[in-house]
């Protein structure tokens, strides 16, 4: 009978330890399924399916662009797009918390992937469309990350 006790409470435990630590985990560290060599639409679809888990950890919707984004000819402003993304603001302080450094830590997820599509579609010309309203979605996801890391009390 001992036995069979100690064999269930080992199996609780296992359980236990196997879904234990589950807080919430950016992805960028979690680099989702390997981009195909030369499939530009995959590697952006990858990386904006990246920034929408994230949000979703983030409890926060994707944000839509600005109605003035740019969709054509955008290579300047989809550059400028990607360097804003990794950006770090020094007036940004957030509190020393786990809820805000977890929040600090999916902005830097979300900034870095809406950096790396922004390239992306600043290396077509800005005359990719899809490139360039993927950027601009990761853009403004980028800027709503922020806010939330940096307005965390």
């Amino acid at each position: 009978m001992r036995a069979l006790v100690g064999v269930v409470v080992g199996g609780l435990l296992a359980l236990a330890i196997a879904c234990g630590g589950g807080g919430a985990k950016s992805t960028m560290n979690r680099p989702g399924p390997p981009p195909v060599p030369g499939d530009t639409r995959a590697e952006l679809e990858r990386l904006d399916a990246l920034i929408t888990a994230d949000m979703d950890v983030l409890k926060e919707p994707r944000p839509t662009p600005p109605v003035a984004a740019c969709v054509e000819n955008c290579a300047q402003q989809m550059g400028g797009a990607a360097a804003a993304a990794t950006a770090t603001d020094p007036t940004c302080k957030p509190a020393q918390s786990e809820t805000c450094n977890q929040s600090c830590t999916l902005k830097e997820s979300i900034c870095t992937n809406a950096g790396k599509i922004c390239s992306i579609a600043s290396d077509l010309g800005g005359k990719d469309q899809f490139a360039n309203e993927t950027c601009n979605r990761g853009s403004a996801s980028c800027d709503a990350a922020k806010k939330r890391c940096c307005s965390c009390m």
